[in-house]
């Protein structure tokens, strides 16, 4: 899966509140998983790729990027509170 897809997949599984853009410089605003990533971005689930500036939401999910998007998902204050 790319990790857009997976962002989409993690910000349902764990109802994720809507949260602002989240300032990647490669996900526009009217993608079509761009609140996802700013879901995700907000609850500590995703510090992007590279230097932190880009999200690479073509990119396949790796094995390890996976557990550790599941891992601060079950551990981060993913409240909608």
């Amino acid at each position: 899966m790319s990790r857009a897809q997976v962002a989409v997949f993690l910000s349902r599984a764990y109802r994720l509140p809507d949260r602002p853009a989240a300032g990647f410089t490669d996900v526009a605003d009217d993608a079509w998983y761009a609140a996802d990533v700013a879901r995700l971005a907000a609850s500590g689930i995703t510090e992007g790729c590279a230097d932190g500036t880009r999200f690479c939401p073509d990119r396949e999910t790796t094995r390890g990027q996976l557990a550790t998007f599941l891992h601060r998902a079950e551990t981060a204050d993913v409240s909608t509170g």
